[in-house]
């Protein structure tokens, strides 16, 4: 399977990019966005998920 051969590394890097992304839109919101808000304040969390998730991973031993 593909994304047992890209490394966590690469994933941890672009989910990081990622969640800046959803928090500088969030910053730049005006507050009468509340839509937008809304849907920033998820992006923003599915990646920190993500990347807990990941943090918690690990590669099975090859022996």
């Amino acid at each position: 399977m593909i994304t047992e051969q890209i490394p966590a590394t690469e994933y941890s890097f672009w989910l990081g990019i990622m969640r800046d992304h959803a928090r500088f839109i969030l910053d730049n919101l005006a507050p009468a966005e509340r839509d937008f808000i809304e849907e920033a304040k998820k992006l923003l969390g599915e990646y920190e998920r993500m990347l807990q998730q990941l943090g918690n991973f690990r590669l099975p031993e090859i022996e």
